[in-house]
């Protein structure tokens, strides 16, 4: 039977598809329910993105492009994903592309990613003419099942949670931090805005100038697919390219960690890229292991 697609999508609809079309340990990968939390607190979202249903109405499948990061994310569950229903979610999205950029977009691809076990979904961008990128991106878990020891932070710096009054400091320290400014106020007041989010684990460091050098956002997220177990989350950790190399996003990561655990969390998760060697080493220096990759693939769209 066809399914009928809706003009925008239900963000508890898809949360509820996450949990069904996912095995338990892809449980955690992009999107949770938090970053869908995120995510549709911008009324934009609603405009790219869409469910699919079946005839009796229950959700079957979802799809939505995150501009300005071009990223498509896509899911279906096991009986509905068919070749028709990929081909009209490429035809939708192609759509999308070129009302937001023309028919020329420039040097703008589409981009999505997938676990490297997924052969379902890497068929599905193989096929529609994706070229799998040398990037990938990392997840890393570690247990804490007792309060870490904290980390050394060079001398004269300082480690504190982030007041209100310097959200937009913050800010712009990310931005400097990854070389983008795709990551906006609006994003950061999202994060800010869900239940997740833990105001005394929004870790900033401080240099001995008073600027905030660093930060990590830690969150909880409640598990309840994994057996109801609070999870914690110590991502993103930001430093400032002019003090990198100083053992910064470790004692980020610990204090993070530390804090967490005070939250009852004995377990935490981070992301990161494949080409962030420095957040590697430092997320291993905390402890972190990498259980998982996720390779990334992009459509040329030129004309």
């Amino acid at each position: 039977m066809p399914l009928s697609p809706t003009s925008s999508a239900d963000p508890s609809a898809i949360k509820q598809l996450i949990l069904a079309a996912r095995p338990q340990e892809w449980a955690l990968d992009f999107p949770t329910a938090v970053d869908i939390d995120e995510l549709f607190q911008d009324p934009a979202i609603q405009q790219t993105s869409r469910i699919w249903r079946t005839a009796s109405g229950d959700p079957a499948a979802y799809a939505f492009v995150h501009f300005p990061y071009n990223n498509l994310t896509f899911e279906a569950l096991e009986p509905h994903w068919t070749d028709a229903l990929e081909d009209e979610v490429i035809a939708w999205v192609l759509d999308l592309m070129h009302a937001h950029y023309g028919l020329n977009p420039g040097e703008n691809t589409l981009d999505a990613s997938c676990r490297a076990e997924d052969a379902r979904a890497i068929r599905f961008l193989t096929r529609h003419g994706f070229e799998r990128q040398e990037v990938e991106s990392l997840s890393y878990v570690v247990d804490i099942p007792s309060r870490p020891s904290p980390a050394q932070l060079p001398h004269g710096y300082l480690l504190r949670s982030l007041q209100p009054i310097e959200v937009e400091q913050a800010l712009t320290l990310h931005q400097a931090a990854f070389g983008t400014d795709n990551f906006t106020l609006a994003d950061r007041l999202a994060v800010m805005n869900t239940e997740a989010y833990l105001p005394d684990l929004d870790l900033v460091v401080v240099a001995p100038d008073g600027t905030l050098v660093g930060g990590c956002i830690c969150s909880i997220g409640n598990a309840s697919n994994l057996g109801g177990e609070p999870v914690g989350f110590t991502d993103p950790v930001y430093v400032h390219p002019g003090h990198q190399g100083k053992g910064i996003a470790r004692a980020l990561l610990v204090a993070g960690l530390t804090g967490l655990h005070a939250h009852g969390v004995r377990r935490a998760h981070l992301g990161t890229s494949s080409a962030n060697l420095a957040m590697q080493r430092a997320a291993e220096a905390a402890g972190f292991t990498c259980v998982a990759h996720r390779l990334w693939f992009s459509l040329n769209l030129t004309v």
